[in-house]
C-alpha cells in the first residue's frame, strides 16, 4: 500500500492499531480530502465503474448520498434480491421518503458500504466505536441530515458472506441490533412518528431472528435464558403497538400470535413456510449466477 502511495499523492495510507473498523474509519474521514468518501468492507469488491458512476448521479441529482443496488456473494454464487428494485430504474428520495426507506429495510440498508456520502454529511456523524453492529447505530443519525438520496438499481458493489456466518459467528453482541433499532424508536418518536408502525416491524422480525439464534447457541451464550426472556418480555410490553403495526400484514401478525403464545411455535410456523419457499432463476451469462427470491 505504501507502494501505491508513493505513486499517487492522492492515496494516504494510515497506520495504527486495530482497533476496530469503526475506529478506522472516524480516522480516514479525520485525514480525508475528497468531498466524497465511501467504505468498502476489507472482503467486499466493486466494480471499476461504481465510484464514477455514483459522482455523476450525485452531481446530476444534487444528492447527499447515492447508493446502488449490490450482489450477495459467496464462494459458489452471487445472489441479487430484485424483489423490491426495478431494472434500469432511479430513485430520488426526500427527506421523509429515505428516513422511510430505510426504517423499512428493503431498498435502502443500514450497511455502511456501498453508498457515496459528502464528506462533509459523513463527518456529522462519527461512529460509536468498540460496539458491534455500529452501523444499525449510525444509519438512521445520519439519515436525518439528508435532503436527497438517491437509489440505483445497478449492481455496482459485491458484498462478500461466508455460508452461515451468522449463525457460526454469533456472540451476545449481536444483540446490539435491538439496542441500536431501540435508539433509533427514540429518533423517529421525535421526528418522524408515521414511521413507528414500520419500525415495530422490523423490530419484530429482527427480535424473531435474534431468539432464533440465542436458542441455537444457548448452552453456551444462554444456558439460563435470561436473554430469551428479555426479548420475549420487550415484545409482551410493546404488544399493542407491535399488534397494531402488524395487523394488515397476514403472515406477520399469525407469526406475532405464536411468538406471544411461545417462541417454538413461531419456529414450527416458519420450518412449515420454508417448505414452501421458492427461488427463480434469472438467465444471465454463464459466468454470473444470479438468485430472485420471490415471496
Amino acid at each position: 500500500m505504501n507502494e501505491w502511495a508513493n505513486k499517487d499523492d492522492r492515496i494516504v495510507v494510515i497506520e495504527q492499531d486495530n482497533t476496530g473498523a469503526y475506529a478506522a474509519r472516524n480516522k480516514a474521514l479525520q485525514v480525508v480530502r475528497s468531498p466524497f468518501v465511501m467504505f468498502i468492507d476489507s472482503d467486499d469488491w466493486i466494480e471499476k465503474t461504481m465510484i464514477e458512476v455514483l459522482i455523476s448521479l450525485m452531481k446530476e441529482h444534487q444528492a447527499d448520498i447515492v447508493q446502488s443496488h449490490f450482489y450477495y456473494a459467496d464462494d459458489e454464487r452471487l445472489t441479487l434480491d430484485q424483489r423490491y428494485i426495478k431494472k434500469q430504474e432511479i430513485m430520488i428520495l426526500s427527506n421523509q421518503e429515505a428516513m422511510k426507506e430505510l426504517v423499512v429495510n428493503e431498498r435502502v440498508k443500514n450497511f455502511t458500504w456501498g453508498k457515496l456520502l459528502k464528506t462533509s454529511l459523513a463527518k456529522k456523524v462519527p461512529f460509536k466505536e468498540g460496539v458491534k453492529f455500529e452501523d444499525v447505530f449510525w444509519a438512521h443519525k445520519l439519515m436525518k441530515h439528508v435532503n436527497r438520496f438517491v437509489l440505483s438499481s445497478k449492481p455496482l458493489y459485491y458484498y462478500y458472506q461466508r455460508e452461515d456466518s451468522l449463525v457460526h459467528d454469533y456472540t451476545l453482541e449481536n444483540l446490539n441490533i435491538i439496542n441500536g433499532l431501540k435508539e433509533r424508536q427514540a429518533l423517529l418518536e421525535r421526528y418522524y412518528p408515521t414511521l413507528l408502525p414500520d419500525s415495530y416491524k422490523l423490530m419484530l422480525t429482527t427480535i424473531f431472528s435474534q431468539y432464533r439464534l440465542l436458542y441455537i447457541h444457548r448452552r453456551n451464550l444462554d444456558p439460563n435464558g435470561e436473554e430469551r426472556k428479555k426479548l420475549y418480555t420487550f415484545v409482551k410490553q410493546s404488544k399493542r403497538e407491535m399488534k397494531k403495526a402488524v395487523e394488515e400484514n397476514r403472515d406477520l401478525l399469525i407469526s406475532f400470535h405464536f411468538f406471544c403464545v411461545h417462541p417454538f411455535l413461531l419456529f414450527a410456523y416458519l420450518l412449515w413456510k420454508k417448505g414452501l419457499r421458492t427461488l427463480r432463476i434469472i438467465r444471465v451469462p454463464k459466468s454470473l449466477k444470479v438468485f430472485n427470491s420471490v415471496k
